[in-house]
């Protein structure tokens, strides 16, 4: 097995050191997989009309606004792009157009067989994005961008399985009626952002195409290891996807300030070992991973590291 590793230095443009989601969540896994055999790459810009396939034009241009604006002598945050906890520099939209390309470079690779599978560290993250609003720290939905790009590339039936703490709403909106993605989700309940009840299973061409599975506050690793066998197993396996995606958010880890699940990181490399079993048997190992939340940086490095070993074996 071949693993892409996939980052561009750009992440580092949108950092506030206060704020949970910094640039030394990215810098720390880097530092710690020197002695993993992976592919190295730099990740490329996604453009403006790879973005346009799941978010509006409008959107598009007003994140590419300043940041701050000057009004007389003052300075003040432009409302139209900023949003509630999500920082926003003037620097942040370059960011994001990287974090994006990051997945959308593993799918390159990956098309073109220089790589098994990948692991983008995309930063910002993107699970919770709407098609025209940044949430919950993200900007563009980077999974929903990607299975867009892999379609385009061939791969018709895109599986995404989200195991943050926090539900992906904006996946989730984005294909809702899209019986050609598969969205399942794992996350404590009742939490940020209040949506992904079990109820929620898609509407129209996407009915039964939604799998939400929430979590009690303490769910550990053992539950979470039966729930990953008897629930989505089986659900890749019915689906028979081409390509498998992960929202790789750690902060589903008993360590992290922002949740209030109990697992553990080797329970991260029993699930890597899990999805990369049935990625072998169902779209020949295409499986890719994109970071998500994780906000204790111990917690997530070593959660990282556990993945990125079992997708290197």
């Amino acid at each position: 097995m071949k693993t892409a590793l996939v980052y561009s230095e750009k992440h580092k443009l949108h950092n506030d050191a206060s704020h949970p989601e910094n640039a030394e969540r990215v810098e720390a896994i880097l530092k710690a997989v020197k002695d993993i055999p992976l592919i190295h790459l730099n990740a490329r810009k996604a453009n403006k009309d790879e973005i346009l396939k799941v978010h509006s034009d409008e959107y598009y241009e007003y994140l590419s606004k300043p940041a701050f604006e000057v009004i007389g002598e003052l300075t003040r945050f432009n409302p139209e792009v900023y949003s509630g906890d999500t920082y926003f520099t003037d620097a942040t939209f370059e960011a994001a157009l990287y974090s994006a390309g990051s997945v959308l470079t593993a799918i390159d690779v990956i098309a073109e067989g220089k790589a098994s599978n990948a692991f983008a560290l995309s930063r910002p993250p993107g699970h919770h994005a709407e098609k025209e609003e940044a949430k919950g720290f993200c900007f563009f939905n980077n999974i929903a961008i990607a299975a867009r790009y892999a379609q385009s590339k061939g791969f018709k039936k895109v599986f995404i399985l989200d195991f943050d703490a926090h539900h992906g709403n904006g996946t989730q909106h984005i294909f809702y009626e899209d019986g050609s993605v598969f969205y399942c989700s794992t996350h404590q309940w009742p939490l940020y952002p209040g949506t992904g009840k079990a109820d929620e299973t898609g509407e129209g061409k996407g009915k039964g195409f939604t799998l939400n599975l929430p979590l009690k506050a303490g769910t550990g690793s053992k539950e979470y290891l039966k729930l990953m066998q008897e629930k989505i197993i089986s659900a890749i396996d019915n689906f028979k996807p081409d390509i498998i995606f992960v929202s790789a958010g750690f902060d589903a880890h008993k360590d992290d300030p922002l949740g209030g699940l109990n697992l553990d990181e080797q329970c991260y490399g029993k699930i890597t070992e899990m999805l990369k079993k049935a990625a072998e048997k169902r779209c020949n190992g295409k499986i890719i991973f994109s970071l998500e939340g994780g906000y204790n940086i111990k917690a997530l490095t070593r959660s990282a590291l556990e993945a990125l070993k079992e997708l290197s074996l």
